[in-house]
């Protein structure tokens, strides 16, 4: 198999498609793979760490997108890289097209095949490459939003770590997936009472006996959810919906409820987000402010730790890597009902049965 590894083009993100270890694991298996120029120079990663793994150093995205089949990003294209997709690619990335429905015309036009790290299955139907990345931007999601609460950062002023003779300060999560669990996590280890609300009774109660009478457990209504925010600090939206766009969990009326200088950070963002104020920002400028309340709402989280991501994202993808580049992406996906769950599109229409409901 001849793969493909273009760098990234979206703002400030470092995350590498394949690292030395995974093209080593590839290329000793008898297959070429291709990655471009200073692919991982930004993390450490330098184009002889590539080579000497068995890597084929490639000057442009150009060139890796003309000699590979089996291209492997992280990020979806940017609309500025479409020109170098052909039929014959397939993609193996994030697309995250319910939450872009403006770019997935363009995108089918180039009639390649698009495999989503974000619909990919496992046999407990969990979302196994998903899941990293939702673990990581739910445990910076306490360390961003307790940054922003500094007065000099357009915050409240607070520390969420009580003081000695104290009152815990409140944090609230709506969603208790796999980034909602890893925030919950975070903030009850900083100390502070966690409002905890989602849609799913067996797992709030879980959460309550994992934790006590350090959580507040609520079923997810407007009536719990605006109370909760009303207290918060921070507010982390992570409600997500295989290959929809999220829902809209706090409208925007619901904001005049907020402390101003709260912050709220929507990791739910790839997918529309959850916050009917919520807008994509970028690591160059991740906040603004919709009713004196800060909003953070950055498309790519986890690429503020890129080397941490990259080596977790990888660890997920290869062995599906492998599966394509050993047995071919049409018999791969034959073979496993879970890659072939991440199938998003092909032959410029879209396949994922939640996607085309999401975009219709």
């Amino acid at each position: 198999m001849k793969i493909g590894v273009p760098k990234e083009l979206k703002n400030q993100e470092y995350r590498v498609g394949l690292t030395p270890h995974s093209i080593q694991v590839l290329s000793d298996q008898g297959h070429q793979v291709f990655f471009e120029s200073s692919l991982g120079s930004a993390i450490g990663y330098s184009d002889e760490d590539y080579v000497s793994a068995g890597g084929i150093l490639s000057s442009s995205a150009e060139e890796v997108y003309a000699q590979g089949d089996l291209i492997i990003k992280v990020k979806e294209p940017l609309e500025s890289e479409l020109h170098q997709i052909k039929e014959h690619h397939t993609l193996f990335t994030f697309f995250h097209l319910a939450g872009n429905p403006s770019g997935v015309s363009n995108l089918l036009n180039t009639g390649s095949r698009g495999i989503a790290y974000e619909t990919v299955t496992n046999e407990q139907g969990g979302l196994p490459l998903l899941a990293p990345m939702s673990a990581i931007a739910g445990q910076i999601s306490l360390a961003i939003g307790n940054y922003y609460l500094l007065k000099p950062h357009g915050g409240k002023g607070v520390l969420s770590t009580p003081l000695s003779g104290m009152s815990a300060r409140e944090v609230t999560v709506l969603g208790a997936g796999v980034a909602g669990c890893n925030a919950i996590k975070v903030a009850v280890n900083q100390g502070s009472m966690v409002n905890i609300l989602d849609l799913n009774e067996s797992k709030l109660n879980e959460l309550k006996m994992l934790y006590g009478d350090k959580v507040n457990t609520f079923f997810s209504n407007q009536e719990n959810i605006t109370k909760c925010i009303s207290n918060s600090d921070i507010v982390v939206g992570s409600v997500y919906v295989i290959g929809k766009q999220a829902p809209k969990v706090i409208n925007q009326n619901q904001l005049a409820s907020m402390q101003p200088g709260s912050v709220m950070i929507d990791i739910s963002i790839d997918q529309g987000g959850c916050f009917e104020s919520s807008k994509p920002t970028t690591h160059d400028e991740p906040v603004y402010k919709v009713d004196e309340v800060l909003h953070y709402c950055v498309t790519n989280m986890p690429g503020a730790v890129p080397l941490t991501a990259s080596e977790a994202l990888n660890k997920a993808t290869l062995p599906f890597i492998e599966l394509m580049a050993n047995f071919g992406v049409e018999e791969s996906l034959n073979k496993s009902i879970h890659l072939k769950n991440g199938l998003n599109f092909e032959g410029g229409k879209l396949i994922h049965p939640s996607v085309i409901e999401s975009l219709q």
